[in-house]
């Protein structure tokens, strides 16, 4: 059985379903993208306030927050 790569996927999904399917896909990583970018620069801020007044256990709490944001939008990238 052959796996798809992604670049095979993108194509079959254009064949079989038609590009408006194709477009309504980047049209949601779009949207989720944006959605995880502003909830990351939320909690950048929250991060940089929390250091400002000396909060280190919130602090932390909030960069580790940011991390979780930026591995998502990392894993939308991908596909």
């Amino acid at each position: 059985m052959k796996s798809w790569n992604g670049i095979g996927t993108c194509y079959f999904l254009k064949i079989f379903f038609g590009m408006n399917f194709v477009f309504y896909l980047t049209q949601l990583n779009h949207t989720q993208m944006k959605t995880l970018s502003r909830q990351y620069e939320s909690a950048k801020e929250r991060a940089n306030e929390f250091m400002r007044k000396g909060q280190i256990p919130q602090y932390f709490d909030a960069l580790l927050e940011m991390n979780r944001y930026k591995k998502l939008m990392v894993a939308v990238i991908a596909n």
